[in-house]
């Protein structure tokens, strides 16, 4: 991306990877552990890729997705225990966080 002049990257991962476990419900840690432990290895190993980057980063952790449609309201924080959250509310963070030098190198969570 360097190569091609990008300067700002938002990715996204799975809200538990990283210092989010303690945010999960005790059923994500349950699946991440057992039928997903290879997405969730995925998804450390994409997130340590982005912090080596020289980019200005931003990695939004999700919570459990929905379908449901979009309610134009999500909560990002370091701290916040994740629950569900609407796939197209996601959407609206990872655009948010285009703009918004404020998580610049760091990793957020996003729920309802």
């Amino acid at each position: 991306m360097v190569i091609h002049g990008t300067d700002r990257v938002v990715v996204m991962s799975a809200a538990g990877v990283g210092d989010s476990w303690k945010q999960i419900p005790w059923s994500s840690r349950r699946l991440f552990r057992t039928l997903l432990r290879n997405v969730f290895a995925d998804h450390q190993a994409q997130e340590a890729t982005v912090k080596q980057s020289p980019l200005d980063w931003t990695i939004v952790r999700a919570a459990v997705l929905k379908d449901d449609p979009a309610t134009g309201t999500y909560s990002a924080s370091n701290t916040v225990k994740t629950t569900k959250i609407n796939r197209a509310d996601v959407a609206v963070c990872l655009v948010d966080q285009l703009g918004d030098p404020t998580n610049s190198k760091q990793t957020i969570s996003v729920t309802a």
